[in-house]
């Protein structure tokens, strides 16, 4: 994809550069008319990988109080995500979190809160609502005449194992705001379970399963896990108009069966990160930044709380079943 420039002008701000904080840099780096003015970051390492303009900071209370930033994304492990972005959110300064929001539900509430009675622009990065494939899977899928659904997904990988972020929050928040995206329902039971754990060379692997139901009979299986041999990730919806497959790994992104065997749908080339960073810069310059907050931070606060649910579940859960 080709982006036309953001126009006026976006100067945009940095928090974290790990490794998805160097996949935004190198995003920002290729859309015209955004400016990264400034990281917050300790690794010396980063003022490699950005222009000699950008300034650089170890203190984030720093790069959120700058004048010359119109924007601020937060790229931190999630234990931090709450604070930084109230302390956006107070600066008046719009801001784009990466997933999950939070692991608190009492930390997302506030924040849906503050962003409310600040009119406030909160965009949470659920990466995969971002993607030409979903996008195009949603239209198709959830038509006027759509009777009966029912969704599968699957995702993981050989890891991470992330000592501060345990494989629920890792993985299912993605399939959980999808699912939450393509329905605009809340779930009226949440399942959660671990069907695997294991002590591994490489840190703790485990596997969990979910199983959401909502109303008209719609029902959810989620599998995530990090001890799978190959990246996955794979969104499957079935409906009385046929099936729709995401396969975000796979050769096509999108296939579509209705009753005439699988065909591959021809979708747009542009990257979810790319689609996100621009439609957040837009949406600064855009004049219903509140309305559009509203809407992502809702949808992000109720993923943390169906994922807080599952991890009490999880964690009264003695042996794998």
């Amino acid at each position: 994809m080709n982006a036309s420039a953001i126009s006026p002008p976006v100067k945009l701000g940095l928090i974290g550069a790990g490794r998805w904080g160097r996949a935004y840099i190198q995003t920002i780096q290729d859309l015209p008319g955004i400016e990264l003015r400034a990281i917050a970051s300790r690794n010396p390492v980063t003022a490699s990988l950005v222009e000699p303009s950008c300034v650089m900071t170890q203190d984030w209370h720093t790069l959120i109080a700058r004048s010359d930033l119109d924007g601020v994304i937060i790229a931190t492990p999630p234990a931090l995500h709450a604070e930084m972005a109230e302390a956006a959110i107070l600066s008046r300064k719009p801001v784009l979190v990466e997933k999950p929001l939070t692991m608190d539900i009492g930390q997302a509430e506030r924040l849906l809160d503050l962003q409310r009675s600040q009119d406030g622009l909160v965009v949470v990065d659920h990466t995969h609502l971002f993607s030409p494939a979903f996008r195009e899977l949603k239209r198709r899928s959830m038509s006027s005449t759509t009777s009966s659904v029912s969704i599968s997904s699957a995702a993981g990988n050989r890891g991470p194992f992330r000592t501060n972020v345990p494989v629920l929050w890792d993985w299912a928040s993605h399939d959980v705001a999808m699912i939450l995206a393509l329905l605009g329902l809340y779930p009226t039971t949440i399942t959660a379970r671990r069907t695997e754990l294991q002590s591994l060379v490489d840190g703790i692997g485990e596997s969990v399963a979910i199983e959401l139901t909502f109303e008209r009979d719609i029902a959810a299986d989620i599998r995530v896990s990090n001890m799978l041999p190959r990246k996955m990730r794979r969104f499957e919806v079935r409906t009385d108009d046929g099936v729709w497959i995401y396969d975000d790994v796979g050769n096509n992104k999108l296939v579509e069966d209705k009753g005439e065997g699988p065909k591959p749908i021809a979708l747009d080339d542009a990257l979810p990160l790319t689609v996100a960073v621009e439609e957040f810069c837009r949406a600064i310059n855009g004049a219903t930044n509140g309305h559009k907050a509203g809407r992502s931070l809702a949808l992000g606060v109720d993923v943390v709380r169906i994922l807080a649910d599952c991890q009490v579940q999880l964690d009264g859960q003695s042996e794998p079943t």
